[in-house]
């Protein structure tokens, strides 16, 4: 029977939307990143606020980079899951608090197009989704 393991890589177009798709959470990460340091300057140090939203992107890239996996496939899933929702989780409040009105305001060397560049970074996370929707259609039992 053959072990089961990551997601398959089948082809080119499989690799390249799974490398896009793990990817992603790190330029989410980095938009993310320079929001929040924005939003709660000066109280938020670089040194804290980059490594922590890199979280999701550290998890995913550790579960998938070793040739035989370290967890079951079940758990790698649950865990892929869990740092792409909680990407989004963070993204979402981005935007909730952009919308709401409540970003400091623009100054000098912090311009309206630095914001539209962050929210862009951001919102690449949900590529995240994309080679996650296939695995579960291709693999439903793993996802249980």
């Amino acid at each position: 029977m053959q072990e089961l393991s990551n997601p398959p890589v089948r082809n080119q177009r499989y690799s390249t939307e799974f490398l896009v798709g793990q990817h992603s959470l790190f330029l989410a990460a980095l938009g993310q990143s320079i929001f929040y340091l924005h939003q709660f300057k000066p109280s938020l140090p670089v040194g804290v606020a980059v490594p922590f939203f890199m979280i999701s992107w550290g998890v995913v890239f550790v579960l998938f980079y070793h040739e035989r996996p370290l967890f079951s496939p079940a758990l790698i899933r649950r865990w892929w899951l869990r740092a792409a929702g909680a990407s989004a989780l963070f993204t979402v409040i981005a935007e909730v608090i952009w919308l709401l009105g409540l970003m400091p305001p623009p100054t000098v060397d912090h311009k309206l197009a630095s914001d539209v560049l962050v929210q862009l970074l951001m919102n690449l996370g949900w590529l995240s989704f994309v080679p996650m929707a296939r695995d579960y259609n291709q693999n439903p039992e793993l996802w249980k």
